[in-house]
């Protein structure tokens, strides 16, 4: 890869953070459209079709944002429907070990992995990454991304993500100490804002 065009990936990295910056600005009573944006900045400069943002209220995994290219929609919508899920409900997946250790789970190849969801193995993916979304050290949400190529993500693609995550702490942190979890009753589910993906985005 040349120099110009490292420089010019690092420019369109940059401009992606000042446009979630911005977003962030634009909304501060609304976190949604910050995780839809996160969302499709990461699906468009990671290469892969399938990005979901999480978040985690201490108890609970929420789906707040996700885009699901090319899953075939009843996948799409039953993976959907799981949540929100404890996050010991399937503890030796990427996403549940992402949030409890707060750590990159990163997984190059579905093939030799054990940690990779049945949902985005029907899916016909075969790598992924899980970036947690920290605050004070510990994970409060998860960015979730996939492709249908072995390989995974390089790193200044993950380095990306980590930025994308710092700035979803900046927004899940904010709607935390808004009360989201004070409001929480227990033993009831509070619905997704995870929506099934467009017909567009299902194979032909």
């Amino acid at each position: 890869m040349s120099a110009a065009h490292c420089a010019a990936k690092r420019l369109t990295h940059q401009a992606a953070t000042v446009d979630v910056l911005k977003a962030i600005s634009a909304s501060p009573g609304d976190p949604q459209p910050v995780s839809d944006l996160i969302a499709a900045q990461a699906v468009a400069l990671c290469g892969g079709p399938t990005v979901s943002l999480f978040e985690f209220d201490g108890d609970m995994i929420h789906c707040r944002a996700a885009i699901y290219q090319g899953w075939p929609p009843e996948v799409a919508a039953a993976y959907i429907a799981s949540f929100p899920r404890p996050a010991d409900q399937e503890p030796n997946l990427a996403l549940a070990i992402s949030i409890r250790e707060a750590r990159i789970v990163h997984i190059r190849d579905a093939d030799t992995s054990r940690a990779i969801s049945a949902a985005a193995v029907r899916a016909g993916l075969r790598s992924g990454i899980i970036v947690p979304v920290l605050q004070d050290g510990r994970a409060i949400g998860a960015m979730s991304l996939g492709r249908i190529e072995t390989g995974g993500y390089s790193d200044p693609q993950v380095k990306l993500l980590q930025t994308f995550a710092e700035r979803a702490s900046l927004r899940g942190g904010k709607r935390v100490l808004n009360g989201s979890r004070r409001r929480r009753v227990p033993g009831r589910r509070r619905p997704s804002r995870c929506r099934p993906p467009p017909p567009r985005f299902s194979k032909a």
